[in-house]
């Protein structure tokens, strides 16, 4: 019945002969399609300053209300003159009789602007009078009952209850009932039967998981980035926090406010935090060469607009290139809505793959983290002791080939033997020897930092680059050193180790976090990162309320 009911709006919603014209319903599709084009928002096209989609643009100039005869626009699309009429004979679009009469009907009856009723605020209808009194079970029913008698079709015939604890199921579970859940329901006879099976479901935690998939799909959660690699990342903790919210009823408003800006709550909780990863469920870039500045524009765009799209059904996102066309949002207004949404602190625009993507929320268990602090506890008191070590160690002189100790260590050494079983990890008693070595079979296996190093020419490097790779060279190359530093660098790693398997333990979750100093906001010339236009301040659209000061 509900989807019956459901077809019937757009034949309803058609104005009666009595009725009156609704612009939005009516007119601003017909001004959409033959004269906004020249007569609308978009700037670049406007032939005039006439804006027929404003009322304070096109009344007293365009149009008099009450007066279509009066009105230059019916002059226009009535004129014969090829010079006069509108649309123009080149546009090669016409308006018919009826889009004409229908405009007349407008201006006569006051050409009154109304504004969208999706931008109005909403009252409490009067309850509709019925003739099947007999078939209403609740308020909604009478609203849907009047429908179906204004169509002037007959409700269809109850549903047996076989068919009616499949449907209920499957709507909220998505799972068809049981062989045994079907007898009870058919053994029940009571008045309360289906309501019992309601209730059961509504108890489920499957009812949660069911409502969860639209929801999941419209803030285009995944648990893989989207971009090329693909990379896995983790986000299964704002699953189970939708779900968990359809399944203790939270409140829509707490719903929608703790995704928008759960870490912007005081005392904002785990929770909280986790439900902001709503406008963390974007997809990233891992692609090389992706320039990082334009994706972190492209990120900002794709939040301000799923947030238009989730929490206000408006296409926002129209706006990002030019003007809106059919709603009354300008571009520099989507500019200011994606203000709120450009100063993710720590989030980088393009990076490699398999790369977390900070800012993380981590939640250790007080076992893990008890852990992780004696770890890093251990990590801190073993790289002091190595730090004292390396201090204590004095690298001999680079010697020239005639053997005379120099400052310069940019001569290439005489290749050095190649590393037998008895010393498998390469030391040798010069740190030129060593470079050498590196550059010709090491580069794999060194850290990236202590790799460009030693590609670096000697005489580029500055003092904190020598004094890295100098150390460096004593902990794993140096065989006076050898050992001092194995046992040393055999624990680190073991510590290391344990820490980063704890690490991958440990759940995290993307979520919000706002930088201390908001990033600054262009209007982006048609949606192009590199033509800022004019410097906007975080705000809402003026067709909504009026944000409180501060």
């Amino acid at each position: 019945v509900m989807v019956l009911a459901t077809g019937m709006v757009s034949a309803a919603d058609k104005p009666s002969a009595k009725s009156r014209v609704d612009f939005s319903r009516a007119i601003r599709p017909l001004l959409a399609n033959k004269c906004l084009k020249c007569h609308g928002p978009g700037r670049t096209q406007q032939q005039s300053d006439l804006r027929l989609d404003l009322a304070r643009s096109s009344i007293g100039t365009a149009i008099v209300p009450g007066k279509p005869h009066e009105s230059e626009v019916i002059k226009r699309i009535t004129s014969q003159d090829p010079e006069k009429k509108m649309p123009p004979p080149e546009s090669k679009l016409e308006l018919t009789s009826a889009e004409i009469g229908l405009l007349k009907r407008w201006i006569a009856e006051g050409a009154d602007y109304t504004v969208h009723w999706s931008f109005v605020t909403p009252v409490r209808p009067a309850v509709p009078k019925v003739t099947r009194e007999d078939w209403v079970l609740s308020t909604i029913d009478r609203f849907v009952l009047a429908r179906i008698e204004t169509a002037g079709l007959k409700v269809s015939a109850a549903a047996g209850k076989e068919l009616l604890i499949r449907r209920l199921t499957l709507d909220l579970t998505g799972l068809p009932p049981t062989g045994a859940e079907i007898d009870r329901f058919l053994g029940d006879t009571s008045p309360q039967a289906y309501e019992r099976v309601v209730d059961r479901l509504l108890s489920s935690q499957h009812y949660g998981e069911r409502m969860a998939q639209t929801w999941l799909d419209l803030a285009r959660f995944g648990d893989t980035n989207g971009y090329e690699n693909d990379s896995d990342r983790s986000m299964w903790l704002y699953r189970d926090w939708v779900i968990n919210a359809f399944n203790t009823n939270m409140p829509f408003d707490r719903f929608a406010l703790e995704q928008v800006a759960g870490d912007l709550l005081p005392h904002s909780s785990s929770s909280q935090r986790i439900a902001s990863g709503f406008n963390r469920n974007t997809t990233y870039n891992e692609e090389g060469g992706s320039d990082p500045e334009e994706f972190q524009v492209v990120y900002a765009v794709e939040r301000a607009s799923t947030t238009g799209t989730v929490f206000m059904g408006l296409t926002l996102g129209c706006a990002q290139c030019h003007e809106h066309k059919y709603d009354p949002i300008s571009q520099e207004e989507f500019y200011s809505f994606y203000a709120f949404f450009n100063s993710v602190d720590g989030e980088k625009g393009a990076q490699g793959h398999d790369i977390p993507l900070p800012p993380l929320l981590v939640l250790s268990t007080p076992q893990q983290a008890a852990q992780a602090q004696q770890l890093a506890g251990d990590l801190e008191t073993l790289d002091k002791t190595i730090a004292t070590e390396l201090a204590r160690v004095k690298l001999p002189a680079p010697l020239e080939p005639t053997g005379t100790a120099v400052e310069s260590d940019s001569l290439d050494p005489p290749p050095p033997p190649q590393p037998t079983t008895e010393d498998p990890d390469a030391h040798f008693d010069r740190q030129a020897r060593w470079e050498f070595h590196a550059r010709k079979h090491l580069l794999e296996k060194l850290p990236k930092e202590i790799r460009k190093l030693v590609e670096l020419d000697g005489d580029r490097r500055d003092d904190k680059q020598k004094k890295t790779l100098a150390d460096h060279f004593i902990r794993y190359g140096y065989s006076s050193a050898r050992k001092i530093f194995a046992p040393l660098n055999e624990r680190h790693k073991q510590l290391s180790d344990r820490q980063s398997k704890l690490k991958s333990q440990t759940p995290t979750t993307m979520v919000m976090k706002e930088m201390a100093e908001p990033r600054p906001a262009f209007l982006l010339l048609r949606g192009d990162f590199q033509q800022k236009g004019i410097r906007v301040k975080a705000n809402v659209p003026a067709i909504f309320k009026a944000l409180p000061e501060g």
